[in-house]
């Protein structure tokens, strides 16, 4: 009787047993995923921070331009890291070039927990600021450089989850604890970040750059559980031969054809995440959603709003691989379009007409987080993968040194714009041209994003160069 019982339930198990090679990529992933968790929660901590920091509780107070000061800082030193970064990261490698960067995070906390002045809490903004660009500069080439295609959307998908992770991280405990507390619980992600990644190994194709063919096959052997990786290391051994003969520079980007389709894709990709508007408009939720929404407070709604996109961005995925980058791009953008008009025009009735729209109030909340949640399924997650896989080994760390940078700087225009336009002309404009920036998302969509779905690194420059 128990032979018959016990092989379907057997047979059921084996399903969900995950081979070795694919454990320690998890493994590998998730630890890298760290670092965006830290940036998540440095680039949310302000959400909660600034209400404490009214109340006196740090010794001084900021005025409103004063705090946008204190998110920009973040930005301005997004656009410095990049560049130490992509030096650091081709010099000593990406996983060292990590590791020591850490020291700039663990100097943001330090000062943000004990700043005397705001020009202090400035630097310390500005150091959380260089990580940031680290982390966005190095962690999708990393990630890109230590995945079997067939598992790189569904783990690349990991850096922005984890972001989002960091941002509910903050929205979960700011509101109960006080200021330095809340400073100090916020730093602990730092410390498990540097226990863990030091286990990680270097990526494979760091060493095969260096011409280091046995640290290469090690890391590879690590990675992929101890199995036979001589087809897969013969094949990056290639990869590296054919892009290394010729070291990309700056000018390479633009006016070299074989890097320019590469290069221009990935800044497209990025330029529609940033100006779509979400890290803005998570930035300033508190600002923007209405006083009351039902029997719920401002704070209650941002704790929502964290965890819907945490899990919007973990069904991503399982989308990535199983649907495709493209086609989750385009509905992404839609989604976009569709929930950004129908929250601009609640704000443009509710603020120049005189329609009573008390009684409304959840549809810019609905608005927002549907909002979120299309933006966390496609754009928001193809950006960084797409980054790791499109840009060629030789240019990855310049032409994500200039990603990173150009990023920054659209992040801090649109974060500038969207207190321009809701001080002098109304809330509603910057809905709306968020989903004008998704209306050039399907353009781009059509005419210039290519799939990468399942394709090696090699394969996916080969369709590059015959378009």
């Amino acid at each position: 009787m128990f032979a018959f019982i016990f092989p379907p339930s057997l047979k059921l198990y084996r399903m969900f047993i995950i081979p070795k090679r694919v454990r320690r990529q998890i493994f590998a992933a998730l630890s890298c995923c760290i670092g965006p968790l830290m940036v998540g929660s440095i680039a949310e901590w302000s959400a909660s921070a600034f209400p404490k920091i009214r109340s006196n509780e740090l010794g001084f107070r900021l005025s409103v331009f004063q705090e946008a000061w204190v998110i920009n800082t973040i930005y301005a030193g997004t656009m410095v890291g990049p560049p130490l970064a992509g030096i650091a990261m081709d010099a000593i490698g990406r996983k060292s070039t990590l590791l020591l960067f850490t020291a700039f995070a663990i100097t943001n906390w330090t000062l943000v927990t004990f700043a005397p002045t705001k020009h202090i809490l400035y630097l310390g903004r500005f150091c959380g600021g260089i990580w940031a660009g680290c982390v966005i500069t190095i962690v999708p080439p990393f990630l890109a450089e230590i995945l079997e295609p067939d598992v790189r959307g569904s783990l690349g998908s990991l850096f922005f989850m984890m972001y989002f992770a960091g941002n509910l991280y903050e929205n979960l405990i700011g509101p109960y604890v006080t200021y330095r507390a809340f400073c100090l619980i916020s730093s602990a992600p730092v410390f498990v970040f540097a226990a863990t990644f030091a286990f990680i190994p270097e990526t494979p194709y760091y060493y095969m750059m260096k011409g280091q063919r046995k640290k290469a096959e090690a890391s590879l052997t690590w990675l992929r559980g101890d199995g036979d990786v001589s087809v897969e290391l013969d094949k990056i051994e290639k990869y590296a031969e054919t892009f290394m003969k010729q070291r990309g520079s700056f000018k390479d980007l633009i006016f070299n054809e074989k890097y320019r389709k590469a290069f221009l894709n990935v800044q497209g990709v990025y330029f529609i995440q940033k100006l779509c508007g979400t890290f803005t408009v998570l930035a300033y939720l508190t600002v923007i959603i209405p006083k009351r929404v039902g029997p719920l407070a401002p704070s209650n709604c941002t704790q929502i709003t964290g965890i819907v996109l945490l899990l919007s961005t973990f069904s991503s995925t399982f989308l990535l691989d199983a649907v495709g980058r493209k086609p989750l791009f385009i509905i992404s953008n839609i989604g976009i379009i569709v929930t950004t008009s129908i929250t601009g025009a609640w704000y443009f009735l509710d603020g120049h007409t005189n329609f009573n729209m008390a009684g409304t109030t959840y549809v810019p909340f609905l608005g927002i987080l549907l909002y979120g949640g299309f933006f966390c399924v496609g754009v928001g997650p193809i950006a960084s993968i797409y980054q790791g896989e499109v840009l060629p080994s030789n240019i990855k760390a310049r032409a994500s040194t200039v990603t990173t940078m150009m990023s920054a700087f659209a992040s801090i225009v649109n974060t500038t714009l969207f207190a321009v336009c809701n001080r002098y002309i109304g809330i509603y404009v910057n809905f709306f041209l968020f989903a004008l920036t998704s209306v050039f998302g399907l353009y781009f969509a059509k005419y210039h994003f290519i799939e990468t779905k399942g394709k090696t690194l090699q394969e996916i420059q080969e369709e590059l160069m015959m378009r």
